[in-house]
This record gives C-alpha cells, structure tokens and sequence, in this order.
C-alpha cells in the first residue's frame, strides 16, 4: 500500500500552485495541489512556470490544451521525467481520438492522458482505436446520456479490460440496478457504473456496497449526490466498510476545511470539500486489486482522471447556471 497523502503538502502544494496560476478556477487549483500529493511531490513553481510557456508555444490560445484543462496538463508536465515528450504524446493520442470526431473536446484530453500514462507507446493506437469503439458501443446504449463526459470512461475500460464486452455487459448490468433507485440521476448513474465495472464483484454485489457507502456517508453528514455520486462510487472500490470510508473521509473533510482558499469563508463550500475529502480518502486506499485484471494502467491515474471528469462537469454546471441565472 502507497503512503498516504498528506494534507500539509495539499496545502503546500496549493499555495504554490495558487502563486503561478492567479487566475484559473479555484477546483483545477487544488486538482493541482491533488496531483503533486498523489505522487508524494512538491509543487515547484519554476517549473510550472517553464512547463506553462512550453504548452503556450506549443498550442495556441483556441486550442483546448489552453482550455479548463492546461492547469492538470502543466502540473503532469512538470510531474514527468520529460516535460516536452509528456506534452508530444498526449498531443498525438488526441489527434488519434480527435480523427473519428468532427468536434474536439477537453474530455478527450483526459482520454488521451489515460492511454499515454498507461506507458505502452506500441499500443498508443490500438487503445486510441479501442477507446472510440467503446464509446461508440456505449452511446448506443445510451444515445440520450452519453456525452464527452463518458470518453475518459472508455478509455479507463479499454486500457483495463481484455473482454471489452463483457465490461460493457458489467456496465449496463450496474445501470440497470442502480437507474431505478436513482432515477433523477441517469447521467451520473451511468459514470457510476463505469467506475464499479473496475472491480470484478458481481454487479449486485457492487451496485450493493454502493449503495451502502451512499447511505453511510449521507447519515454522517457527507452527503454527495447528483454530479458528485461517481466519488461515492471510487470509494466504494475501495474494500474499505462504509463507517471506515465515512471516518476517513470525515478526518480529511475537517483537515481541509483549516487550509486558507479551501475551507472558510472564502473556501469552495461544504459540497466541494467532501467532494475532495472522499476523493483523497479513495486515492489513499485503492489497492492493485482495484484493477480486475491486473492490466498496465496505473490505479492512481485511473482515480485522479475520475476526479477531474468530476470536476469539469461540477465547472460546466457551474457556468451553465450562471448563464441560464444571467438570461432570466
């Protein structure tokens, strides 16, 4: 089992990462101070700083490199043995995803940091080609809930699964269970079910402790529903017992709410800390046995990209609230 993550060096790596990136959304902020701790690192501000004129140079200011997504890209830049080919590689695996698609999209980014981490340069084509041909299988499932959301999804299935069938079968058996209890939920569900069709329980035996952990967290003040239940779901993966989970996730929720721009009057909200809390209590106890199969795809990347499809869709909420708010 990994060390821990340390929320003095969340807080450490926030700050720096705060003092580089002034301007960018405050969750990408501390998506970014996540990462660095995930891997045991301190944020080096030099280095971001080198790593964000790299990504300048190399794409301009309408490309979606430039988007919500350039603060995680630079900080794994700055994570990587080489900065340029970590930026060279997800930039082809993009193209690759991007040439069966008439629109680009962020999400695609995510994907292609997927297949890039996974660390097999031989099979960056094949798992890019994989990854279309499950989404595609998924959005025929679901023509009216799948969206670009859903692409990192495939891609975590395509680079954990040999029978990418049979996950699809897991998939839909975990919609089907868990749709009818939360049926203002269907989008959300549908991630849901992609993170549970990980583990290799059967889907009523999964979709079960879901909802055991759902019920946990909410009875100890932790509720997360809507857009936030797929983080209930990494933590269920866990193996950990739903008061266990609660407990954990509770001791990081307050040590978060004690750093200054997290937690406070000025914080990101109660929501949005428990989000963090669970996400962090999920990295910490995600064994090599999440990853059925024992495939190449680190576990760790596989959770973090969990969490920012979260965190893109919580930002994508966010502005179509304050546009609908701005139009009324």
């Amino acid at each position: 089992m990994k060390t821990a993550i340390n929320t003095e060096l969340i807080e450490s790596n926030f700050k720096v990462i705060k003092s580089v990136f002034r301007m960018e959304e405050r969750l990408m902020q501390i998506l970014g101070a996540i990462i660095c701790a995930a891997q045991g690192s301190q944020a080096d501000a030099e280095k971001l700083r080198e790593c964000r004129s790299m990504l300048k140079s190399e794409h301009g200011i309408f490309s979606n490199f430039r988007g919500h997504m350039s603060l995680p890209i630079i900080v794994r830049m700055s994570l990587a043995p080489s900065a340029k080919e970590y930026l060279d590689g997800i930039t082809s695996i993009y193209n690759m995803l991007n040439s069966s698609f008439a629109l680009k999209n962020e999400f695609r980014l995510l994907a292609a940091m997927i297949i890039y981490d996974g660390g097999d340069v031989s099979a960056f084509s094949s798992l890019s080609e994989k990854t279309v041909e499950i989404y595609k299988k998924i959005r025929k499932n679901h023509p009216l809930l799948t969206s670009q959301d859903d692409m990192p999804f495939a891609a975590i299935t395509a680079m954990n699964s040999r029978d990418a069938d049979g996950k699809l079968e897991d998939i839909e058996a975990c919609y089907k269970i868990l749709g009818s209890k939360f049926p203002f939920a269907k989008n959300p569900i549908q991630t849901v079910s992609h993170i549970l069709a990980l583990t290799d329980e059967s889907p009523q035996e999964k979709c079960e402790n879901f909802i055991e952990v759902y019920k946990t967290f909410k009875s100890r003040g932790l509720r997360l529903t809507g857009i936030y239940l797929p983080v209930v779901a990494l933590v269920a993966n866990t193996g950990l017992s739903p008061e266990q989970a609660a407990e954990e996730t509770l001791e990081y929720y307050n040590s978060l709410k004690k750093i200054k721009g997290i937690g406070g009057l000025f914080g990101v909200g109660s929501l949005c800390r428990r989000t963090f809390a669970a996400s962090i209590t999920a990295l910490n106890n995600i064994s090599d046995s999440y990853i059925a199969e024992g495939t190449v795809a680190s576990t760790v990347i596989s959770v973090v990209i969990a969490i920012e499809v979260m965190i893109m869709v919580m930002i994508v909420s966010a502005a179509n609230s304050n546009s609908a708010a701005s139009h009324s």
